[in-house]
């Protein structure tokens, strides 16, 4: 298992949302999906931003990954849904799975 305890991995809750997104986020980059898709796909990014976001800014050290955070939150919304074109949005979703998948993988180191 992980060891939670050290800085080099973050805790498995957080690859795992991470990962998920990812996952999420190239299945709709390579196939077309029903609505409903779309709609999980925009819940479970928003969470894996939120905790991108609460991982990036801590009062003793802030990373540059948390402004990624926010975009994706703000691009994302469940509640206030952004309306782009499936061009663009396939663009969005490839960058986000590629980022989440890094994040999940723990390819991107957010502590250093």
């Amino acid at each position: 298992m992980w060891n939670t305890t050290s800085k080099a991995h973050p805790a498995w809750w957080r690859r795992l949302v991470w990962s998920t997104a990812s996952m999420v986020c190239f299945l709709a980059v390579f196939f077309r999906m029903p609505y409903e898709y779309y709609t999980f796909l925009r819940i479970l990014v928003f969470v894996a931003s939120i905790v991108l976001v609460m991982r990036c800014y801590r009062p003793q050290k802030q990373s540059g990954w948390g402004v990624y955070g926010v975009t994706s939150l703000i691009l994302f919304n469940p509640i206030i849904p952004v309306h782009l074109s499936r061009d663009i949005w396939v663009r969005i979703d490839l960058v986000a799975g590629i980022i989440f998948g890094a994040l999940g993988l723990n390819a991107i180191k957010i502590d250093e």
